[in-house]
Order: C-alpha cells, then structure tokens, then sequence
C-alpha cells in the first residue's frame, strides 16, 4: 500500500475541507426526508398543502433547473480566471443565498389550506435552493482532484468527508423528528415563534451552512493555472468531451441509477415508520440515521479492501447488496418475529453495510476518472465532470419522490394500501440492479489507473 510521502495537504487542511461535505449532506437530507411529509402529511386532519400533482411538478421542476445548471456553472469555473481562483470564489457567493433559500421552502404563502399558490411558491424555492447548491457544491467537490494528486491521499480524505457527511446524516435527521415532533403545535424559541418543527429545523441547517462553506476554503489555496492551460472548451464542447471519455459514461450511468433508487428510499421512510412501523417522526429520524451509522463504523473497512481489490470491485460488491437487502423491505411487519418497529430498524440497519462503500468510493472514483481526461485533452477540467454527474443524479432525485407519490396512489387504487411504501424497495433493488450492469463496462480501478492512462491521450 502506497505511504504518506506523497500526500500534499496538512491535516489541519484535510479536516476543514472536510467540514464543507456536513452542509452538502444535511441542506439535501433534510428536503428529501420531509419535504413530502411536511406537504402532503398523511395524519389525521392534517393539512394537505399541495396536490399530488403539484408536489411531483414543483420538485421535478427544482431539480431540472438544477440538472441543467450543474454543467453551466462547472463549465464556468472550469474557464474562470478570477483573482481568487476557479473554485473558491463560487463556494463562498453560493452559501449565503443557499441558506436562505433552503429556509424559505418551510415558509409556504397559505400554511393553513392547500393551495396551487404554495405549488408555484415551492416550485421557484426548490429551484433557486438547487441553483446555489450548484454554486457552491460543484466548485467545492471540484477542488478535490486539483488539490491532491495522491490516490491514497484522495482515499483518505473522501473517508474523512464520509464521517462528516455521516455526522450530518446522523444528527440532522434525529434533531429534524425530535423538533418535528416536539413543535408540532408550535412553539416560540428565544424572540422567534415557530408554527411547527420543521422550521427551526431548516434556520439550523441554513446557519451551518453558510458557517462551514465559509470554514471549508479558509486554508485551502487553488493552484494556479498556467495561461495555456486555461481550458479553451465552451460549455456544449466540454459536455461533449466528457461523454466521450470511457470511463465516465458507464460511471455516469451507474451513479445516476443509484440515486435515484436510494432517493426513493430516503423519501419513502418518514411514510414507512408512521405507517407501515408505526411509530413516531422521532424514530423516523432514528431510523435514517441508522444506515449512515453502521455505514461510518465500517468505512476502515472499506477503504482497506479499495486498497487491496480497487475501487471497482468493492462497489459492485456494495450494489449487489443493495440489490438483496432491499426487497426485504415488503416484510416488515409480516415476520413472526419482533415488532414492525423493529423489523423496519433491522433492515435500515442492514443497508448500512453496503452504503460504506457507496459512501466514500464515489470520489476517489470522478477524480481518477478526471486524472484520465486530463491524459486525454491536456487540461484539468475538475468542475464538469462534477457538473455533468449533477445533470444525471439530480434529475432522478427530482423523479424519485415522484415515483413515491405514484406507488402510493396505485397502491390506494389497487386496495393495497399496506404495500403503498414499503413496495418501494423491490422498485430500488431493480434499478440498483440496473445500474450494476451499466458499471460492469467501466475500465478503472483504483490504483491501476495509471496503467488504463498509457496511450490514452485523445489525437
């Protein structure tokens, strides 16, 4: 196994860049766990605020305007020439309006009724939350590959954004029930009078976000670019070149699958905890910080066998995991043993286990994939591939809580109202089996790449 002499960055630096992954993972987790359950609640007498049909437009609009801006604001950074840097810049001007924005969705015009009004108002929030997301989530993950060139290194520190990103997985859905659940009356906290748990939830998120994207960048200095290596490729070229690359177009393929089959689970959650476990908000939140849990206690592991078999391998080991875990999901609650409670933990549980990989491979993987392009066209092009890998992932996440609403709706009209949510794991289990065989084709693995990169360069 490769040793640290070649590692590039200080310790202090690899722990506050780091830092950057918490906002990155709780601004999302917090919307895809309870935004449909704050809009569309299923207890009795609650207020419905949107149609089905608007939820499914409003978020599938949000995350289109983000999928088609993802690439434009990597090609952007990826061509810029400010005094400051490609990347940083963009990670500080994006955080301030990110957080505003991310509170303002929990701030419907007409709380108390349901209204095309708060369809629209939760359409444009959703999208400008996503479009700031762009700004300062691409040009962060962008400054990984430029700021080490070590394999090992670049292990290292995406297991260390791993616990972060676990930390924000963990802790945000078990503060976001307890508020949830605790508020759900309203209640007034120091000067400020909330209407119910969601929204201090969100002011929390949106003060650490803009905190630890500001904390991220502190140390970090951008290498400087030499004049004729400034990337030359306007937006629609860049893309092109990108969907030419080997390695990235089954990686792409791959990864597009996989978020939208975890995303349908997220969503699904807080529904089977209430419904199918029945239990509490509270444990709902228990119960999606479970995964990332058992996954960070494994992430050593993880990082271990990369070293020892590569990346590829172990994330098909992980997929195919996913793929046998996942259909357990229609018996809970249909087991002779334990309650329905803790049937539904178990499994969630048990996703843990392959979710370590899912977790921390991912990075080291788009900048090796990076590394290879930069053999191929002679320029370091962080920032697209990160933008083009949004095109894919985020327009699934703006489909899955729509598929969600859907099997819901088919299972009321069918008369399976039981099978409603917890059919949504044999649904991800097949697209994560989907997505496993669009990986098989990908010619990168790990350490070997360097080997894959000999002759590669594009004529």
């Amino acid at each position: 196994m490769p040793g640290k002499d070649d590692w590039e960055l200080k310790s202090h630096q690899r722990s506050l860049y780091s830092l950057g992954t918490f906002p990155m993972s709780i601004v999302p987790a917090v919307i895809m766990s309870w935004l449909l359950f704050f809009y569309r609640p299923e207890e009795s007498g609650a207020i419905v605020l949107v149609g089905p049909v608007a939820i499914i437009v409003a978020r599938l609009i949000g995350r289109t305007v983000d999928a088609l801006v993802d690439p434009m604001i990597a090609s952007w950074s990826d061509r810029s020439t400010a005094r400051g840097g490609r990347r940083i810049p963009f990670v500080k001007w994006g955080a301030i309006p990110l957080a505003v924005c991310s509170v303002l969705i929990w701030y419907p015009p007409f709380p108390s009724t349901s209204s095309w009004i708060n369809g629209l108002w939760l359409g444009v929030m959703l999208s400008l939350t996503w479009f700031f997301y762009t700004v300062s989530g691409v040009t962060y993950l962008a400054l990984l590959p430029e700021i080490t060139r070590s394999s090992t290194e670049r292990v290292h520190l995406s297991v260390l954004m791993s616990y972060v990103d676990v930390a924000g997985m963990v802790g945000v859905p078990l503060l976001a029930g307890r508020l949830i659940d605790k508020f759900k009356d309203g209640a007034t906290i120091g000067p400020i009078y909330f209407a119910d748990g969601f929204k201090p939830s969100a002011v929390i998120v949106g003060a650490i976000t803009v905190v630890l994207m500001y904390v991220s960048v502190w140390k970090m200095k951008e290498k400087e670019i030499e004049p004729s290596k400034t990337v030359p490729f306007k937006l629609i070229e860049a893309v092109r070149i990108c969907l030419r690359n080997e390695a990235f177009v089954p990686y792409l393929a791959m990864i597009g699958l996989l978020r939208l089959g975890i995303d349908l689970v997220i969503v699904a959650i807080p529904f089977i905890v209430t419904t199918v476990m029945q239990s509490t908000p509270t444990v709902a939140g228990i119960g999606q910080a479970l995964m990332p849990f058992v996954a960070a206690v494994l992430f050593p592991v993880v990082a271990w066998m990369a070293h020892k078999f590569g990346k590829k391998k172990v994330y098909q080991i992980a997929i195919l995991l996913m793929v046998c875990i996942l259909p357990l999901f229609v018996f809970i609650g249909r087991l002779p043993i334990l309650s329905p409670m803790w049937q539904g933990l178990v499994l969630l549980g048990l996703l843990g286990i392959p979710a370590s990989a899912l977790l921390t491979m991912w990075r080291p993987m788009v900048a090796d994939i990076i590394d290879y392009d930069e053999k191929r066209v002679g320029y370091r092009r962080e920032a697209i591939y990160y933008g083009v890998e949004g095109l894919a992932t985020k327009f699934a996440q703006g489909l899955a809580a729509g598929i969600v609403v859907i099997l819901a709706e088919m299972g009321k009209a069918m008369g399976y109202p039981s099978l409603k949510y917890v059919i949504v794991g044999p649904v991800a289990a097949v697209i994560f089996l989907l997505g496993f065989l669009a990986f098989r084709s990908y010619p990168l693995n790990g350490h070997h790449v360097d080997e894959h990169q000999e002759g590669a360069r594009e004529q």
